[in-house]
């Protein structure tokens, strides 16, 4: 592998890495949920921009195509009837080692 020649001053290395630097994300509240947004942008928690409901946010509002929100909602449900389940069947078990015991 090839190596460098001569080596990078500090100065040369931080002006390398000041002009890669991450600026600052302006953002405005939104009219309608005075979520910060930014500008020409839909906003992500209602949905809106220049006053009305976009297209691609009305499916994901709606919970029409939006796949990954249908999974998240699904596995929660499954979570739930898991942990519903389990409590029956502990229940049921404390019953018959309470009968047995008897």
């Amino acid at each position: 592998m090839a190596l460098p020649t001569q080596r990078h001053t500090r100065r040369r290395r931080d002006v390398a890495r000041r002009e890669i630097k991450l600026s600052h994300v302006h953002t405005f509240p939104c009219p309608k949920c005075e979520e910060p947004t930014q500008p020409h942008r839909i906003c992500p928690k209602c949905g809106y921009y220049k006053g009305r409901m976009t297209k691609e946010n009305t499916i994901a509002v709606k919970g029409g195509r939006n796949t990954k929100a249908k999974t998240a909602v699904k596995k929660a449900v499954k979570k739930a009837v898991k942990k519903a389940t389990v409590k029956k069947v502990a229940k049921k078990a404390v019953k018959k080692v309470a009968a047995t015991k008897e």
